[in-house]
């Protein structure tokens, strides 16, 4: 099948996924997607019921299809799932995906819009034949009697013309895509990520304002979203996170069907953008439109946000546009450095300095700027976390209290307060910010994500689970609410509910290789690397990520392949040389590769840069257990029983940490505590607790009676 047939099928196909019908059912979306993908890649003929059991329901080498009827029953019920969609959402696609019965290969078929036929016109009848003239003869009656009227022959042909129309839109709209389509050139539906504008020119000071824009023109048009029902986009950080290379791996990475793109070149004279829409809904890429933005003087955000939502025909009310503008400032100059700042301050705490020095050029031009006030407020925070002093925190909490006297009615500076109160350890405070956010914006995605994350670290997990619910059931289409909310169930030892989020965050976002990894997250912690390493070997081929090469040596470690564990693993330190977990596991492959004195020489790099993370986070208790573990393998047997008793106080549900108490205990000791942490994770999480049979250092702990 040639590459442009093949694209009509896989929009069917990502539609058929994300239905109602689908979403929550990931045996016969896999299913379906397996046998689709399988015939388009010109191998339809391989379908067999035998390959169906083993590749998409795990049933291993020795399935035996004749004892076994795992196949002929999913098929079934994908058939009746298929037949209900097409009665329903289904109903106007232009293509159907069918699987005839005794067979296993689809077939698709262009399906017209159903709009009803005319009905054949019979042959009159010959007794009526002189009472109702035929068609055409009224035709020719109608013309006599207009030429009789004497009517004007302009204005009826253009009333026919608008009835024409009229009749034209009325059959578009019955297929509501196409007609978005004819319309306005953007589908209905609007799935949008804003990716990194290209710099023509490097300097550094053109690399923050592209930046700045980035997140700026995100959030601003994440703020509408509530007034547009059939819109949502990516948060910037999730962008960024994905580290995509072109536009193509964009759609497919972050599961949406419009994308934001743009250059930007700076001179002392003025300041050029385009900007591109790119419609990926159809499988290909095609430019929808673009604009060029030349400034003589500051205050380009407005400009180019009026573009974007210019070019994805946005009909904004007075409300959204009120939301839109609020929170800018009337000085332009100050709204370009504040851009900047913006940019810095996301490049992390290295460039705190510069971002702190172009939010205060904002201040010098407009004192009241409270988005400003929060971010240098902000840039602090990151002084503070870089440095230890607490003078730094003092500064930002003053800087804090004047961006909430100036701006306390918008949640950009109410999720900046919290952040604020979390990294100085005020979690009530935090958990207010959090929620004042959320009641000014009741579907910001920043808001729910940094309160869940709060109520997850403080030990209130069912809170932090209605926000994910509540995420998920607001945006059900997008890809990182399922992929949160299964990290969620995967830290609380829910593997299977986890399974089935992650997998439907692989069916909406299909080269996301944040989803492909924690999916295979859940193989490994259920001791199926076989299962893992497939899925991490094409998350590598989409991008390296140190997640991805540390999973990978997390597999080869189940396997007793301790050299390649080495190998990945060293690799994933390679490519974050401050990652905390990656630098604890190679410390282990050092030991189980008999080279004592790097495994040292690692868990002390491993304790630092813990340690450094957990001074920024600390409400992420996950990383004191971490600690505790290092601290147990440099023999610091008092250090690592307070931190993993403080781990285990904080937050008594988190298995990662149960798992981690019994090698800690070992290591410094305590086998009777060890022995009572190991009965509680084998009632808990009876899987975590089958990793302790593999654990290479509990050998004399699991000979012991009382383990036994």
């Amino acid at each position: 099948m040639a590459p442009g047939e093949k694209e009509p099928v896989l929009e069917a196909l990502r539609r058929i996924l994300a239905s109602r019908h689908f979403c929550n059912a990931p045996s016969a979306c896999r299913f379906l997607r397996c046998v689709v993908e399988t015939t388009l890649n010109g191998q339809g003929g391989e379908i067999k019921e035998y390959r169906i059991g083993v590749d998409v329901f795990d049933r291993g080498d020795e399935f035996d299809p004749k004892i076994d009827t795992i196949v002929r029953v999913e098929g079934t019920r994908l058939r009746k799932r298929l037949a209900e969609y097409y009665q329903n959402e289904g109903a106007y696609d232009p293509i159907r995906i069918e699987i005839p019965r005794g067979t296993y290969q689809p077939v698709f078929n262009p399906q017209p819009s159903p709009v009803p036929p005319p009905e054949p016109c019979p042959s009159p009848d010959p007794i009526l034949r002189d009472i109702v003239p035929a068609p055409n003869t009224l035709v020719r009656q109608f013309m006599d009697w207009i030429r009789g009227q004497r009517l004007p022959l302009l204005p009826l042909l253009v009333a026919v013309a608008v009835i024409a129309s009229g009749f034209f839109a009325w059959t578009h709209l019955r297929n509501k895509d196409a007609y978005c389509r004819w319309r306005t050139g953007v589908p209905c539906e609007k799935r949008i990520a804003v990716l990194p504008f290209h710099l023509i020119g490097g300097e550094p000071s053109t690399k923050a304002l592209a930046e700045g824009l980035l997140y700026l023109v995100t959030s601003k048009l994440s703020e509408i979203e509530r007034f547009q029902s059939a819109l949502w986009v990516v948060p910037a950080p999730a962008v960024i996170e994905s580290r995509v290379e072109n536009t193509a791996q964009a759609a497919r990475a972050l599961g949406v069907n419009l994308i934001v793109q743009g250059s930007i070149e700076k001179s002392a004279a003025r300041t050029r953008i385009t900007v591109g829409l790119l419609d990926a809904s159809q499988g290909g890429l095609r430019q929808v439109n673009s604009r060029t933005i030349d400034q003589s003087t500051a205050a380009i955000s407005d400009s180019v946000l009026e573009a974007v939502v210019e070019m994805l025909d946005l009909r904004l009310l007075p409300e959204a546009k009120r939301i839109l503008a609020a929170g800018a400032s009337r000085m332009p100059s100050a709204q370009d450095y504040y851009i900047q700042g913006l940019g810095y301050l996301e490049r992390g705490g290295a460039f705190a300095d510069q971002a702190m020095m172009l939010f205060g050029e904002a201040l010098q031009a407009d004192r009241a700027f409270a988005l400003a006030q929060a971010g240098l407020a902000a840039a602090l925070s990151s002084k503070f976390i870089a440095t230890g002093d607490k003078e730094w925190l003092e500064k930002g909490k003053r800087m804090l209290g004047k961006a909430l006297e100036n701006g306390s009615h918008l949640p950009q500076v109410r999720i900046q307060a919290g952040v604020f109160e979390k990294i100085a350890g005020q979690m009530k405070e935090a958990e207010r910010e959090f929620q004042a956010a959320l009641k000014l914006d009741p579907g910001n995605t920043d808001a729910m994500s940094e309160l869940a994350s709060l109520y997850e670290n403080t030990n209130r997990p069912e809170d932090a689970e209605d926000l994910f619910r509540l995420a998920t059931e607001k945006r059900p289409a997008y890809w990182k609410h399922h992929l949160d909310w299964g990290v969620f169930s995967f830290r609380r030892g829910r593997y299977a509910e986890a399974e089935r989020r992650f997998l439907q965050a692989t069916i909406l976002a299909p080269d996301n290789t944040l989803a492909l990894t924690n999916l295979s997250g859940i193989y490994l912690q259920t001791n199926q690397a076989q299962k893992a390493i497939p899925l991490l070997k094409r998350s590598l081929a989409i991008r390296r990520t140190a997640s991805t090469h540390n999973n990978l040596g997390d597999a080869y470690y189940l396997e007793g392949n301790y050299l390649e564990m080495r190998k990945e693993l060293e690799e994933a330190v390679k490519l974050a040389p401050t990652a905390s977990l990656p630098l604890y596991n190679l410390a282990i492959a050092y030991w189980l590769t008999s080279d004592p004195s790097k495994a040292r020489e690692t868990h002390v790099r491993a304790l630092e840069v813990t340690r450094l993370r957990y001074q920024q986070m600390p409400y992420a208790i996950v990383l004191r257990s971490l600690i505790a573990l290092n601290l147990a393998y440099l023999d610091r047997r008092v250090d690592a029983l307070k931190d993993i008793g403080e781990a285990l106080k904080a937050d008594p549900g988190n298995m990662a940490i149960l798992s981690r108490a019994v090698v800690v205990y070992e290591r410094c000791g305590e086998r009777k505590l060890a022995i009572e942490a190991a009965a509680r994770l084998r009632s808990d999480d009876p899987v975590a607790f089958l990793r302790l049979e593999q654990h290479p250092h509990l050998k004399a702990f699991r000979a012991d009676p009382a383990f036994r």
